[in-house]
């Protein structure tokens, strides 16, 4: 019944926002594992784009660079979905 009432671009924006919570809770531990626990608790107190900035600086050292590109490409996929159901609203009206 659910699959009835989601469009492609609805589960799309489901996917990629569970992929950023995932790789941002991956950058906080990364955070506190190497020994940086001030950004890890900055990570978590401000957003995921704070976590996404500090993991990006630090991926290499924090050896998370594989997890930095699926933050990246999923922010990026959020924004097409976010985008494409902003297009089709503005379709709908007119």
């Amino acid at each position: 019944m659910l699959f009835a009432y989601l469009d492609a671009s609805d589960w799309l924006m489901y996917v990629c926002l569970g992929g950023i919570v995932f790789c941002w809770c991956i950058e906080i531990v990364a955070a506190f594992r190497n020994n940086a626990p001030r950004l890890g608790i900055f990570s978590l107190v401000f957003s995921p784009i704070a976590g996404l900035m500090i993991g990006c600086v630090h991926a290499r050292q924090w050896k998370i660079v594989q997890i930095m590109i699926v933050f990246i490409g999923s922010i990026i996929g959020l924004f097409a979905a976010l985008l494409y159901r902003m297009y089709s609203a503005a379709e709908n009206l007119s």
